[in-house]
Formats: C-alpha cells, sequence, structure tokens
C-alpha cells in the first residue's frame, strides 16, 4: 500500500492549508477490496484483522517532514453482519488506544480498546426471518449497540467503559431489551460486572484446522459442562419417581464416561497434529488416519458417545453438544483433511479458510423487585434466582454462533435458557408460585425453533390454596383438568376448571355452575394475568323459578399494574306457552345486562327482548320480536341505542320475514365540541373566527 502524497512548494507556510486540501483530495482514500488489513498487533486468531473496503489518510505538515497517518477505514464486521442487516462501517482508531500510546494495558486501557465507530449501528436478531424474539428466545430479544471494538471482547456498546475494563449494563441496553414475562425489567436483573461479564461477540477469520484443534478445546469443555448437566437431573429427581431418578442417574454415568472419552480422544488428537515432528503427508496418515484404532477412528468413537447422550441431557448443553459433534465430524470426514493439515503444519496459504463468528452472554443476574428496582413500592422478589442466599448467579445464557466458510456453506444456530428460578404472582398476596428447572429455546439454519420448560412444581397460594387439595387427589404430574397446563412457544398457562353440582329446591333451580381460576406468563408482550370465572360466555349458568329464569356469568383478569379486563352477563326474564291442540303459542320477556371493562376503556349495555308466536295446524306460524339495548362507552360518554323489530309468516311452502331497524347515539359531556373546534382553528394556528371576535374588542381611536 502506498500512503497519498500531496505536492506542496517548499516555501508555502500556511500549514493548516496544506492539511485541510489533503483531508480534501479524493486521492486521499485509499481502495483496498476487501483485503484483511491487521489494524494493531494481532494477539489470536486475527482479533483486531477486519477486511477493509478502504482507507483513508491524513497527515500534517511539519516544516519539511510530514506525518501521514489513518483518519477512517471502512471496513466489514462478519459477525455484526451475520447478525443484522449492517453493511460496512467506518472506523477510527479508538482514543484510549491512541493515547496509551497506539498500545494496549494499562489503566488508560485495560480492556484493549482499538477502535471505535464512526457512527454507532445496532446489532440485532430482528434483522431477517425469524424476526424479533424467534431468533433469540421467546423470552430474550437483545439488540445490543455497538460503539467500538476490543481486542479482548469484540463489539463493545461502551467505549469509555470497555477501556476501563467495566460493563454497566443499564447504560449498555437500556431500551434495548423487552420486558421479561411481560412484567420484568431485564435490566433490573443485572448488576455492575466486569468486561468479562459483557456480551462478548467475536469473529475470527481462521483456517479450517486451526478451527477444528479449537473446536476439540470446546468439545472437552462442554463435556465437562455435560456432566454438571446431568448432576443437575440426579438432583432434581430426588424424592420423585423410582423411575425418573433411575433415568437420571443413567444420563449422568453415561455423561461421565462420554466426558472421559472426549477428554482422551479430543486431546491427543489436537497434542498430534501440533506435535509432529515430520509435517508430511505420509507422517499425517501414520499419526492419525492409517493404524487400526487410529486416533481419528477414536476420536469419532467418541462423537458417537456425544450423540448417543445429548438427547438425555438438558437442551441448552445436548444442543450445543450435537451442533459441535457435527462440525467436528464434517471436518473428520472430509476428503482433503489430511492435505489441509499438512498445508497448516507448514505455514502455506490456507485454501479452505473460513469465518466464525460467536455471541455469547452469561449476565450475573439477581431476584426482582430489589431494593435498587422496587415494584409498585413492593420490593419482596416475585422472580427468584436459585439459590436463594447464595449472591447472584449467571443463571441467563444466550449463545449464537456461526460459520461460513469458502465453499458458500452458512450455519447459525441461536440458544438461549434461563434457568433454576420461581415465578412468585402476584404483589402483595402471592397467588401461584412457578417452580422453573429450565426455560430453554433453540433456532437456526438447521431447523424449526424449539422450546422446552421443565417445571419443577406449581404451588397455589393465598384464596387458590384450595387447589393444592385437588392436587393431592389428581395426579398433577399428568397436567389433567383440574388443573391444567398448556406450554407453548407463547407462554405458560395453568389453572384450574371445577364443576359444581347443580342446585334444586322446590321450585328453584341452579344449573350449570362451574369455578375456575388461570395464571397465564407469557415470555415476551403482555405482562403476566391472573384471570377468575364463574361460569364461562359460552357455559353460563341458568337460574330458574317457576316460569321465571335467566343465566349469566363473571369473569375477571388482573395484570400486576391493575386490571386487565373484567366482564358480566346477566339475563333473567319470563316465558309463557300454550298448546290447544289446533293452535299453539308462546310469549316471552327477557331483560339482560352486559359489562366489559378492559384497562382505561369499557362499555356497558342492557337489553330488552320481546317475543311472540302463534302457530295453526302447522299450516300457518307467525312470529314477531322486539329488541332493544343501550350502550354506554366509559372512554367517549357516548350512548349508543338500537332497536329492531323482527315479523316472520310462513303460510303453506311461503315464508317472508321482515326487519325495521333504528339507531341514535347520544353524546355525552364527553363528546362536546372542544373550544379550538367551534373556532375552527386551522393546522397553522389561525382561526378567522377568533380573529373576528378579538377584531370587535379593538380600539376606536383615540
Amino acid at each position: 500500500m502506498h500512503t497519498p502524497l500531496l505536492w506542496v512548494a517548499e516555501h508555502f507556510g500556511q500549514q493548516a492549508t496544506v492539511n485541510a486540501a489533503y483531508v480534501a483530495d479524493a486521492d486521499s482514500t485509499i481502495a483496498l477490496h476487501g483485503a484483511k488489513v491487521a489494524f494493531t498487533p494481532v494477539r489470536t486468531g486475527g482479533d483486531t484483522m477486519a477486511p477493509a473496503t478502504s482507507i483513508t489518510m491524513s497527515g500534517e505538515a511539519d516544516g519539511l517532514r510530514s506525518k501521514p497517518f489513518m483518519r477512517t477505514a471502512r471496513v466489514e464486521l462478519p459477525a455484526v453482519q451475520a447478525l443484522s442487516a449492517t453493511g460496512p462501517v467506518d472506523i477510527r482508531y479508538a482514543g484510549a488506544y491512541v493515547q496509551n500510546g497506539n498500545g494496549f494495558g494499562g489503566a488508560a486501557n485495560a480492556g484493549e480498546v482499538w477502535a471505535e465507530l464512526v457512527n454507532a449501528v445496532t446489532m440485532g436478531f430482528g434483522a431477517a426471518e425469524p424476526s424479533g424474539s424467534d431468533r433469540a428466545g421467546g423470552f430474550l430479544s437483545p439488540d445490543v449497540p455497538v460503539k467500538g471494538l476490543s481486542r479482548l471482547a469484540g463489539t463493545v456498546g461502551d467505549v469509555t467503559g470497555a477501556a476501563n475494563a467495566s460493563f454497566d449494563p443499564n447504560a449498555y441496553l437500556a431500551g434495548a431489551l423487552p420486558k421479561l414475562f411481560g412484567l420484568v425489567p431485564i435490566t433490573d436483573l443485572l448488576s455492575l460486572v466486569g468486561l468479562d461479564k459483557a456480551p462478548n461477540v467475536i469473529s475470527e477469520a481462521v483456517d479450517r484446522i486451526e478451527g477444528f484443534l479449537a473446536d476439540l478445546d470446546r468439545a472437552r469443555s462442554m463435556a465437562v459442562e455435560a456432566v454438571a448437566d446431568a448432576q443437575r437431573l440426579v438432583d432434581r429427581a430426588a424424592g420423585k419417581a423410582a423411575d425418573y431418578l433411575d433415568q437420571a442417574q443413567d444420563a449422568l454415568a453415561e455423561a461421565q464416561a462420554m466426558a472421559a472419552q472426549v477428554e482422551a480422544a479430543a486431546g491427543q488428537v489436537k497434542d498430534t497434529i501440533l506435535n509432529l515432528p515430520n509435517a508430511t503427508k505420509e507422517a499425517v496418515e501414520q499419526a492419525l488416519v492409517d493404524p487400526p484404532g487410529s486416533l481419528f477412528t477414536a476420536l469419532r468413537q467418541a462423537l458417537d458417545a456425544v450423540e448417543a447422550v445429548a438427547p438425555k441431557l438438558p437442551p441448552l448443553v445436548r444442543n450445543r453438544l450435537a451442533t459441535l459433534a457435527k462440525l467436528l465430524r464434517t471436518v473428520l470426514d472430509a476428503e482433503d483433511i489430511v492435505d489441509d493439515i499438512v498445508r497448516f503444519l507448514n505455514g502455506f496459504d490456507p485454501s479452505s479458510l473460513q469465518v466464525q463468528f460467536r455471541y455469547e452472554w452469561r449476565p450475573v443476574i439477581r431476584s426482582w423487585p430489589n431494593d435498587d428496582h422496587p415494584f409498585l413500592g413492593i420490593t419482596d422478589p416475585l422472580l427468584i434466582f436459585k439459590p436463594e442466599g447464595d449472591g447472584p448467579r449467571d443463571n441467563l445464557m444466550l449463545a449464537v454462533e456461526g460459520r461460513a466458510s469458502g465453499k458458500g456453506e452458512m450455519g447459525v444456530e441461536v440458544l438461549a435458557e434461563l434457568r433454576d428460578f420461581s415465578l412468585l404472582l402476584l404483589p402483595g398476596e402471592p397467588l401461584v408460585r412457578f417452580d422453573f428447572d429450565h426455560l430453554s429455546f433453540k433456532t437456526g439454519s438447521s431447523g424449526k425453533a424449539e422450546v422446552d420448560v421443565v417445571l419443577g412444581d406449581i404451588e397455589f397460594l393465598g384464596i387458590l390454596g384450595f387447589v393444592e387439595t385437588l392436587k393431592e387427589l389428581i395426579p398433577f404430574d399428568g397436567f389433567s383438568d383440574p388443573p391444567y397446563l398448556d406450554v407453548s412457544p407463547a407462554g405458560i398457562t395453568a389453572g384450574f376448571s371445577l364443576a359444581l353440582p347443580n342446585v334444586a329446591i322446590g321450585v328453584f333451580a341452579l344449573s350449570n355452575i362451574s369455578l375456575g381460576a388461570d395464571v397465564n406468563v407469557p415470555f415476551l408482550g403482555k405482562a403476566v394475568t391472573v384471570g377468575f370465572n364463574f361460569c364461562t360466555r359460552e357455559r353460563p349458568f341458568t337460574l330458574q323459578v317457576t316460569f321465571i329464569g335467566g343465566g349469566g356469568w363473571f369473569l375477571i383478569r388482573l395484570a400486576p399494574d391493575g386490571l386487565d379486563v373484567l366482564e358480566l352477563g346477566l339475563e333473567a326474564g319470563a316465558t309463557l306457552s300454550i298448546d290447544l291442540g289446533v293452535a299453539s303459542g308462546s310469549i316471552s320477556a327477557m331483560i339482560g345486562v352486559y359489562m366489559r371493562l378492559e384497562g382505561d376503556t369499557g362499555s356497558l349495555t342492557a337489553y330488552l327482548r320481546l317475543r311472540g308466536e302463534v302457530d295453526v295446524l302447522g299450516i300457518i306460524s307467525a312470529a314477531i320480536e322486539l329488541y332493544l339495548e343501550l350502550t354506554y362507552i366509559f372512554d367517549t360518554g357516548k350512548l349508543h341505542g338500537r332497536a329492531s323489530l323482527t315479523i316472520e309468516i310462513d303460510v303453506f311452502i311461503f315464508s317472508g320475514s321482515v326487519t325495521i331497524e333504528c339507531e341514535r347515539t347520544f353524546a355525552g359531556s364527553k363528546g362536546d365540541p372542544t373550544f379550538a373546534e367551534l373556532m375552527a382553528v386551522q393546522p397553522d394556528g389561525s382561526s378567522e373566527p377568533w380573529s373576528e371576535y378579538c377584531s370587535a374588542f379593538a380600539a376606536a381611536g383615540a
């Protein structure tokens, strides 16, 4: 690369003018056409390298000398572009890097920040299908800002904080994340931590063998994690059915055997590749491929063990293990694997370069509400992370991994999990406690989205405590009705529906009675709600006293911050019929009330229905119905009335009906026109009637 020059006469002494002319000159921008540039000394894996479209230079004239330097560079960030719709971005050297003598380390740049973006971008999971929460978990959608680049942490959203090796999640993620379960601000769960707990985006351009060796190390550490998760299965099964405990113990034993097998096979393959004394094709085949029971054969057997035990493990580690085993097997089965190893060992240019990007976040979280973040004045925890009393834990995990090879192959996997927590509803007077073992989500280019929810238990409290008695009588593990449990990608609904016996005393009869309650926990979107109902709109209760009868239902649904919906329907009336053989007839009169409140809006409807009908020998029949309805709409203050008269006549094979309708709307106080409407105020604020009114009071003169 040649530094662009600007020729200046020796006698020209206006250095500021020279510098400005150099910056404005189009030749100060050098086209690089995607060449990879190391912008700082590289520590590992190309951590400060990026494909550059162009570099724009600046210079400072100082007498007869000049000091050219990079002003900006237009580069591609593969990880950011893979996770969002962001194209190439403009970067410049970060102040902390320049002021530290173009170096890293020390208090001035402990976070090893080397670049900052000229214009910040947002890296999110909603840029491509599947969009929104479908790409990052039904309960988590971590759109995060990208403002700089760090050699330690990849992309960073707070350049100053990253340089100081600190991470303030509230400043970093403010406004970026939705509420957990529609109720809990995720930033309220996070604590001020070190940069190692910040969302970490790493992008590397590596040779296939270099990536293969890194994956061997990850397989070893992930196998250890699988053993820990299998132990959690055993702990959770303690005190439950013997079959369940036996399955958990079998999974633990298989995970331990698998971990030992992966540790041995992966470690031997890596050590052998890195320590081959003779980097020839024959030496590689002899050391890894040819002998009976070769190291590659042992590694394939270890991958078989991984794939066998993975379905028995919790979803997060299961999916990560399965994905990693597939990647390792793809490299092992490649026809040119030996040639790639030889090229790698001899330092030749790689023929199978691939780009890897990883986004991993394990924040330290705490229960909510808390002293720092109360909810409606309440600090008693509603969302409790276990183990209680042991300080904050990283119960939340989000991992995104993708690869793009030189062959055009692309793969992305998104995993999210929230584990070991309880949800206690609602504030002040708890009604239900959900114990979650985990709530996991997986999606990616390999298949459809998967949701996995494992509940430890559901405990009904307070006025719903009587349901606990039902749980003793009815096998709750079967999630029968009552109580019932519905789990979907949108959320969880748990509750009960109880049919009560009919009551009949003399001429009094009450039938079709039911009682129900439920809790709806959405993963994303609306807030958690609790509902109670006495009968339902579809199955109202019926009440009859001699010839007078009626029915109705009642429903209320509450959210932590107030009323979600209230619905009430009542109907009563009388019916009289007579049958004289040659003629029969009936007459009925029904009155009813229907009320619905939803947040700050609602309506109240009252109606009257009169109906009479007569039939003569089945030859002639006639019916007349009068229906009157009045609806008051709370938020508009309007009263809407509707009346209809329907007449039906059947004579032999001929029939006909006529309906006459009438509607009227009466505006209340909320319907009065405003002063601005009376004065015909225009969009620009002018009003001819108001100007005319004011001019009438103008002074007539001295």
